[in-house]
């Protein structure tokens, strides 16, 4: 009798990869618990029992044995495996590559190939040639060192084959070794060692210690903190006593002082405490939670769609409800689009829930303090979290309600590597395994979301008016055409009027009086950098990036070019590579040009940059946003990161700089993701006690877009829009499924992408687009075309996406095709 286990290792071959279970590991062997494996010749890896079950028959190959079961308790459960499995089925992808996404990195354990010196290398290198030394030399120096990182550092031609002699001559020894990558967080705390009497020995001590005073001194401060039974820490006893780790460790080998390791907390908050606000609610949210609670209180209810405008106070219908939810015992999983932009609605949740009932879970946090925090959701020390999209993989024990708040954002959609999940979409089935309710929040719903509503799959809730007294904001558009030919730049100074030509008359105006009132400003550009290229004015030369398809993007502070694809940059070069000359131009603006041009507008206003490139650092979006709610910044100037969650009352004007930039964007969500950026950045205007002002600058100001942003028209914007999708046939009428080939031959990619295109033809019909090259045709040296297929609502889709796995595997058998990548999009964001 065999007993064998099916393991998930993290890997995107297959889905699962068979093992013998061990005399040793029977009884510990359990469905969910991590193990560690053997994976080709030297790698182990940590995977996941999957299933186990018996067999008579001697396998007709050999199969490896499970080295070592990891986990004391069932780590996954069997709902998250439930949910594993849907992932990797719906998004075409293997379970491995769901396993690599869901664990936090240091769950996984890896093994290392590691080379020692022989121990019983006698010296004798006879026969060795120069590069053998060299070779060997560098063991000695560094060893023990790491397998791949002796290949990357010699540039030594065969070292592979070199070490393989190496190792046959017994002079080196290869050997592997597993880390355990996660640690505990320790804090040393310092108190009086368990066998002194104080009453009895407390005199003698201190007499004892006359002659050495830090000595005393650091004993006293113990002292005095054991007696008041607080907890003190090794740092802290040291300072307060102005002494030193000498003296402590004096105290200590006198038998004076232990020291304990304390595990410590890794996931300690830094956003500050804020006060709440008292204020009755308003008649909308009474009428909004009135509206859940109804719908919720049916067996079958159906998901909420809380559309609300910007201002609205959804966020507090949120809280009301989680109250009630909380209060039965239930966790509460609250997304949120980005994380490092939310800081004031999660100041506002903590205070209203507490920290210790409260958790965040996002990307930038380490390993580790993820680590820590799966681990508080899965013993319910958290009662709410609230996280990015990869936070429905946590594992919940008893999730009663998921709010995805700003559900239409696009970064609820993993884009790369797989699995290709959206974790709206998700959402769904994780609510579905635990029984739980499910509220979409938006002041611009997603279409497929207002199409679910209008086919009374969501419950729709609205809320049409602002809680402040003075309603939405006033839109003002700038026709930039008019503007730059009957403008007169006079007033300005000369160094002023070489900047001035990207911002209207109307927006300078406005931002001189919104600061003479000592309010706040917002400039909104979704495009980072100082320009998105620059070029010669003799030849036309334009720098383009070695390895994308793209121009390079000129970050001025850094006098340096660029690729926001691949990485690559270069030095803003003196003069045209091309012709010589130094004649050159920067095209375009970006967030970093607005920054400088605003400030020589605009000398005495203090002046911050959101973007990417100034929140790299994990808490660097904390101090800007701090600043400007402590209004020690006068302009804020940002990327879409500045039209996300951001509530201040002193806003008094927002200026968008490019209105048509996403309306030229060519995809068919163009304008629905105009219309939702615009109206996001239009609302953190006018959120006080006056009415607020929005100056959008264009130069097309009759677009409909735009027309209907102005005059508010959401309900007329969604239905000329859905009549649009209906007649080209795009979601929500029907679904997509996107098919990326990559390969670093442009001829071959063209070849091969037409003969996935004619195998795929016959089963889709004019429903097939493509291929055809992306927008971007090469990215980090790859090619890549696309192949769109549209699939209608009423026929099956699990149909049509074996049609096409089948027909990816056809084309894998032939030999050519091996080095072309296929990617599979299922439903596209």
């Amino acid at each position: 009798m065999y007993h064998l286990a099916e393991v998930i290792l993290p890997t995107h071959l297959q889905d699962t990869f068979t093992y013998l279970i061990p005399d040793e590991c029977k009884e510990q062997i359990a469905v969910g618990k991590r193990v560690l494996a053997p994976f080709g010749k030297n790698r182990t890896l940590t995977g996941l029992i999957y299933k186990t079950h018996y067999t008579e028959e001697a396998p007709k190959f050999a199969i490896k044995p499970i080295k070592e079961v990891l986990d004391e308790e069932i780590l996954i459960d069997e709902k998250q495996i439930k949910l594993f499995e849907f992932i990797a089925n719906y998004y075409c992808c293997t379970l491995g590559e769901v396993f690599q996404a869901a664990l936090p990195a240091n769950f996984k354990l890896k093994s290392k190939l590691m080379v020692q010196i022989h121990p019983f290398f006698d010296g004798d290198v006879a026969g060795l040639d120069e590069k053998d030394l060299q070779l060997l030399r560098y063991i000695m120096e560094n060893a023990p060192i790491e397998y791949a990182q002796i290949t990357k550092k010699l540039d030594i031609k065969n070292v592979q084959s070199r070490l393989k002699y190496l190792r046959e001559r017994e002079m080196i020894v290869v050997y592997t070794i597993i880390e355990e990558n996660y640690r505990a967080k320790t804090i040393p705390m310092v108190e009086v060692a368990p066998n002194i009497d104080l009453n009895k020995q407390g005199v003698a001590i201190f007499d004892s210690l006359k002659n050495a005073p830090k000595q005393s001194d650091l004993f006293m401060i113990i002292v005095q903190h054991q007696l008041r039974k607080v907890p003190l820490t090794q740092k802290n006893a040291i300072e307060l006593s102005k002494s030193n780790l000498t003296a402590l460790k004096a105290l200590v080998d006198k038998g004076l002082v232990i020291i304990k390791e304390i595990q410590q907390d890794r996931n300690l908050h830094q956003l500050g405490k804020v006060e709440l606000p008292n204020f009755n609610l308003k008649p909308s949210q009474i009428h909004a939670l009135n509206e859940i609670d109804n719908e919720f209180a049916k067996p079958n209810s159906r998901p909420i769609l809380l559309h609300g405008v910007t201002g609205s106070g959804k966020t507090q219908v949120y809280i009301e409800t989680i109250k009630k939810f909380i209060a039965m015992d239930k966790q509460v999983l609250f997304l949120l689009p980005e994380i490092a932009l939310t800081k004031q609605i999660i100041q506002r949740l903590m205070a209203n829930f507490g920290e210790e009932q409260v958790g965040v879970y996002h990307s930038r946090f380490s390993d580790n303090e993820r680590i820590e925090i799966w681990n508080k959701v899965k013993q319910r020390q958290f009662k709410l979290v609230i996280a990015v999209r990869s936070g429905i993989f946590l594992p919940f024990q008893n999730l009663g309600l998921i709010i995805i708040d700003e559900e239409h954002e696009s970064t609820f959609k993993q884009h790369e590597p797989n699995p290709r999940y959206h974790a709206r979409d998700v959402a769904h089935i994780l609510a579905n395994l635990h029984g739980a309710k499910l509220i979409f929040g938006s002041a611009t719903p997603s279409m497929e979301s207002y199409y679910n509503a209008m086919q009374e799959r969501y419950k729709k809730v609205d809320m049409h008016v602002r809680i402040s007294e003075h309603g939405m904001p006033e839109i003002v558009l700038v026709d930039m055409k008019k503007e730059r030919k009957e403008r007169n730049l006079e007033k300005y100074t000369p160094e002023q009027q070489k900047v001035a030509n990207f911002y209207s008359d109307t927006l300078l105006n406005a931002i001189e009086e919104c600061l003479a009132q000592k309010k706040q400003v917002i400039l909104f550009q979704n495009r980072r950098g100082y320009a998105p290229m620059m070029e010669c004015m003799a030849c036309g030369y334009v720098n383009m990036c070695q390895h994308c398809d793209i121009s390079l993007t000129v970050h001025k502070n850094e006098r340096k070019l660029k690729c926001h694809y691949c990485g690559y940059q270069e030095f803003i070069p003196l003069h045209c590579p091309n012709c010589d000359s130094t004649d050159w131009r920067q095209v375009g603006i970006g967030t970093e040009r607005i920054e400088q041009d605003i400030q020589i507008l605009f000398p005495e206003a203090r002046i911050a940059r959101m973007d990417l490139d100034t929140t790299r650092g994990k808490n660097n979006y904390i101090k800007i946003i701090t600043d400007f709610e402590q209004q020690k910044t006068d302009i804020l100037i940002g990327t879409q990161m500045v039209s996300k969650g951001l509530d201040f009352e002193t806003v008094g004007v927002v200026g968008v700089i490019d209105a048509d930039q996403m309306l030229r964007y060519p995809d068919f969500r163009a304008s629905e993701r105009a219309f939702q950026m615009l109206t996001q950045v239009s609302g953190r205007a006018g959120r006080g006690n006056e009415v607020g002002k929005v100056i959008l600058q264009t130069l097309n100001p009759k677009h409909p877009v735009l027309t209907m942003l102005t005059q508010h028209q959401n309900k007329e914007f969604y239905e000329i829009e859905m009549e649009s999708r209906r007649k080209s046939f795009y979601p929500p009428l029907c679904r997509l499924i996107f098919l990326e080939l990559r390969h670093k031959d442009k001829e071959k990619l063209i070849k091969h992408a037409q003969y996935l295109a004619q195998m795929l033809k016959p089963t889709f019909g004019d429903f097939l687009l493509g291929p055809e090259f992306a927008l971007i045709p090469r990215v980090k040296n790859e090619y890549h075309m696309n192949i769109l297929l549209k699939i209608d609502r009423n026929k099956s889709v699990s149909t049509a996406k074996q049609v096409i796995l089948n027909s990816i595997r056809t084309f894998y058998e032939q030999e050519e095709h091996k080095k072309t990548r296929i990617i599979i999009n299922v439903d596209p964001a």
